[in-house]
């Protein structure tokens, strides 16, 4: 099994990232879990923007304070995934977004990168003092919802976010 780590956003990374946006583009994936990559042409202002996110003092108007990491395969040093820890909690990911959000490249899928990701990103919510996380996923999304109940999640209701129509699930996973 391929061994895969988190690191944090750096420059180091900058083709890679450009990479892994076009690829989620061309083949119309949702950047979960990216912090508003989709935004950034230039992996430089995407890092720029991760920076400022990640302090409760600069982080953007509506945000929250939150840790971008990026999920790299050992072997290679590839990005293979990001997930966004966010730690802090507004009403929206209370309801709507929940305080993980990830996503594998699409030309990655299917190879348990995503459980592997999730399960450290869970180690890294815990070695930061939480003791459990809320995790949505659109109804529907059965590749989100079982990789969440995989990890403990445990279902507490379904909603609707009135800005998009959306019905999101909301599981709570107890770290």
């Amino acid at each position: 099994m391929e061994s895969l780590r988190l690191a944090e956003p750096c420059a180091r990374y900058a083709q890679q990232i450009e990479e892994y946006r076009l690829e989620f583009l061309q083949t119309g994936s949702s950047m979960d879990g990216t912090s508003s990559l989709r935004r950034f042409e230039r992996a430089g202002d995407w890092l720029d923007w991760v920076t400022l996110a990640a302090k409760a003092q600069t982080c953007p108007l509506h945000w929250v304070p939150d840790q971008q990491y990026l999920c790299i395969r050992a072997q290679d040093d590839r990005l293979v995934g990001m997930a966004d820890l966010r730690l802090a909690v507004n009403e929206k990911i209370l309801l709507y977004y929940g305080q993980i959000g990830y996503s594998i490249r699409p030309g990655e899928r299917g190879k348990g990168y995503g459980d592997r990701q999730l399960k450290l990103v869970l180690e890294a919510a815990r070695a930061r003092g939480m003791d459990r996380v809320l995790l949505t996923c659109k109804s529907g999304n059965r590749a989100s919802a079982r990789l969440i109940q995989k990890n403990g999640g445990a279902l507490e209701n379904t909603v609707t976010d009135p800005e998009t129509g959306d019905v999101m699930e909301r599981y709570w996973i107890a770290l």
